[in-house]
């Protein structure tokens, strides 16, 4: 949720986003997971400050364009090297279900998150 308007007078939309995930072991060092992103945007409260566009002729200027729901599925694999320092090495890739946007918006075709986390060594 936005806290106030910037010096500007304007703020970004409310976000409000709900992840579901399941994830499995394969061996002894690998994993894999799935995953359902669903993210529900608001639109810009307040006007943009630059006069030199006109939201007539430029609609992706227009403040109460920009809201919309987005639905996303991903696949995952976590790999443990416990050889390499006791490193894991996490990837998934993220692929739109659904869109239902307000207005003409930038969409996003394909999301990849790499990962690496050093993971403590139990003696």
């Amino acid at each position: 949720m936005r806290m106030g308007m910037n010096d500007r007078d304007w703020a970004l939309g409310n976000e409000v986003q709900g992840t579901a995930w399941w994830a499995r072991v394969l061996g002894r060092n690998l994993a894999a997971g799935v995953r359902l992103v669903a993210t529900r945007t608001g639109d810009i409260d307040g006007i943009d400050a630059a006069p030199s566009v006109n939201p007539a002729i430029v609609p992706t200027a227009r403040t109460d364009l920009r809201a919309g729901t987005v639905v996303e599925g991903g696949l995952s694999l976590n790999l443990y090297i416990p050889r390499a320092r006791a490193f894991r090495v996490a990837a998934e890739v993220l692929l739109p279900l659904m869109r239902d946007l307000d207005g003409p918006q930038l969409e996003t075709d394909l999301t990849l998150v790499l990962g690496l986390q050093v993971v403590p060594i139990s003696h």
